[in-house]
This record gives structure tokens, C-alpha cells and sequence, in this order.
């Protein structure tokens, strides 16, 4: 029998270079203080054993996380790439 796989945490955004991620609670954690809507944050990483591992943990207001992603804007737009092509001495020998 095949196991299916699990379906991806909604709550986690990994890093793409080291075994580190960011680990959000879900809604029903958040607090609200004033018009601060608070988002718990845990980085995360991973420990000898391979296990998850909390570094630390951040408390940010929502709004200030949008503003962030925001201020950071869109990629780019992808631009056709060249690709470099060598000749070798079998291409020479014509």
C-alpha cells in the first residue's frame, strides 16, 4: 500500500538555502492589541538528529509584515536567457 504525502503546512515558509523556516501559528493564536493584529513567528531549524529545532521567536504586527512583503514588491519579470554555446574540436574538424 502508498502512502500518500503529506500535504504542505500552509504555516511554514522555508528558507531555499540552509534547513532553516519560519513557523507561523495558526489564526486562532493571534492577538489583537489595539489595531496591532500580532502574528507568532518561530524559526525553526533543524538539530543533530535531524529534528526541529526552535531558534527563536518573534511576535510582529501583521501590518507590518504586509508592509514589508509590499515594500519589497513583485519579481522581476523573467527575461529570455542566452545560452553560450562552445564549439568543440569535433565542430571544428567540419
Amino acid at each position: 500500500m502508498r502512502r500518500k504525502a503529506a500535504a504542505p503546512d500552509p504555516f511554514r515558509v522555508r528558507c531555499h538555502v540552509t534547513d532553516r523556516w519560519l513557523q507561523l501559528s495558526p489564526r486562532e493564536q493571534f492577538d489583537v492589541m489595539g489595531d496591532d493584529d500580532l502574528v507568532h513567528v518561530d524559526v525553526m531549524t533543524l538539530d543533530e538528529e535531524r529534528a526541529p529545532y526552535k531558534l527563536c521567536e518573534l511576535v510582529v504586527a501583521r501590518g507590518d509584515l504586509l508592509r514589508a512583503i509590499a515594500a519589497y514588491g513583485d519579481p522581476p519579470p523573467s527575461r529570455p536567457r542566452r545560452v553560450l554555446q562552445l564549439s568543440g574540436p569535433e565542430d571544428a574538424a567540419g
